[in-house]
């Protein structure tokens, strides 16, 4: 079953935060974070990649920072 995401939104500046406060941390507005509840998550796609034996694969010698 899909996980439904919560996050809190202040109605002042539009800050989201994934869980309820107080105030808000941005416009420090007080009891102006208002429960948003959004599509459920699913989990991303991962593109599909092919196993490469060690020894096909090259070192490319980049230069470091």
């Amino acid at each position: 079953m899909p996980k439904v995401k919560v996050r809190f939104v202040c109605q002042e500046c539009g800050h989201e935060s994934p869980r309820w406060m107080g105030q808000c941390t941005v416009c420090e507005a007080w009891n102006s974070m208002v429960e948003e509840v959004g599509s459920p998550t699913r989990a991303r796609a991962v593109p599909s990649a092919r196993p490469v034996r060690l020894g096909d694969v090259r070192a490319e010698e980049g230069e470091r920072v």
